[in-house]
């Protein structure tokens, strides 16, 4: 099935968490349905998915006819034992230009309210812009301050190479031109 890309950067439950869930579902069926969007993709309920699958139950399906990505955030966000770093890379992979952030139908906009600052969508924004693997590790629960931090200084390093290429490049502009696939 496939899984929306938002849904899916969204770490699955822990082993013991995942096994609780199973034990439950094979004692009390699927209380609550798994959410696909109006194309068909799954947009919550991935670990509930894979519990009724390892619990021989079957499982049952309800489509939405909402923006998956508001869906997703409201689903995830304000809802899981995520932390504020976490929580924060989720809305910016979910908008990660910044703008409007609208939820429901035409052009009735929502704001969806988060429990961290604005410094902490900044930071989440820079790492996903510049060291998109550290996205991935702060959404597996790793520090955003620490990503932050090293996305900070990865981009001062490159941005130092670069100032000194253009300085080698004024300098010496046929050793620079032979030699610009090393920068």
């Amino acid at each position: 099935m496939k899984v929306h890309p938002l849904a899916d950067s969204f770490p699955l439950l822990s082993q013991e968490e995942f096994q609780l869930l199973v034990n439950d579902i094979s004692v009390n069926g699927l209380i609550n349905p798994i959410v696909l969007d109006a194309q068909g993709q799954l947009i919550d309920g991935r670990n509930r998915l894979l519990a009724c699958e390892k619990a021989q139950v079957e499982p049952r399906f309800i489509t939405v006819d909402q923006d998956p990505i508001s869906y997703i955030l409201s689903a995830n966000v304000t809802r899981r034992h995520l932390s504020k770093g976490q929580q924060a890379m989720a809305v910016a992979m979910a908008y990660p230009d910044g703008g409007a952030i609208s939820a429901g139908r035409g052009n009735k906009k929502q704001k969806l309210n988060f429990c961290f600052s604005g410094t902490y969508i900044t930071q989440a924004r820079y790492v996903l812009r510049y060291t998109p693997d550290l996205a991935t590790q702060v959404m597996n629960g790793g520090s955003l301050n620490e990503a932050y931090d090293i996305a900070q200084k990865q981009q001062q390093q490159r941005e130092k190479e670069r100032r000194q290429f253009e300085e080698l490049r004024t300098s010496y502009p046929d050793f620079a031109s032979q030699n610009e696939k090393l920068w």
